[in-house]
């Protein structure tokens, strides 16, 4: 939906759930209908490709969206829809607007950093505020590991694939 706001190309489709029961059916849909296999398959999303465009199952299921997008760690990710209504966050609106990067929820600082390294790539820049709430949230928390975003498995740095 981001893309969408920003008048830009689509570059995924994330998919949340109420629970493992709609996350099954969608799944049971997606494997039985010819397409290829999930490109991704864990404990945390199943991932298909449809042309350029993965689409993404994410298993964090949220009894509803308000609550599914509070977690997310941008407020720039904060958007989201149920097919009826679209769900911001407080300030998504603006920092989409004004393409500032301002924290929500941080809890891996190398993965945080790989990310605001990636909505740099896509215009969104870190201001002298938002720079010292990204630091606030990060400190104290642990370094030396790092959360993967196409597992959503934490490892150790240094360990292969980090």
């Amino acid at each position: 939906l981001r893309s969408i706001y920003l008048g830009q190309p689509i570059r995924d489709w994330d998919y949340f759930y109420p629970g493992m029961g709609s996350f099954s059916n969608d799944f049971t849909a997606l494997e039985n209908s010819g397409k290829n296999p999930p490109f991704v398959n864990n404990s945390w999303q199943a991932s298909w490709h449809f042309g350029d465009t993965p689409v993404q199952l994410v298993k964090q299921f949220s009894t509803n969206l308000t609550t599914c997008i509070h977690r997310f760690d941008f407020t720039i990710c904060m958007i989201g829809t149920d097919g009826t209504y679209v769900y911001l966050g407080e300030t998504t609106k603006e920092d989409l607007d004004n393409r500032t990067l301002s924290p929500n929820v941080l809890e891996h600082p190398i993965t945080s950093l790989r990310r605001i390294q990636k909505f740099a790539t896509y215009g969104f820049m870190l201001t002298n505020a938002t720079a010292r709430q990204v630091g606030v949230q990060l400190v104290g928390k642990p370094i030396n590991t790092y959360l993967n975003p196409r597992t959503n498995e934490v490892t150790e740095v240094g360990a292969a694939n980090s």
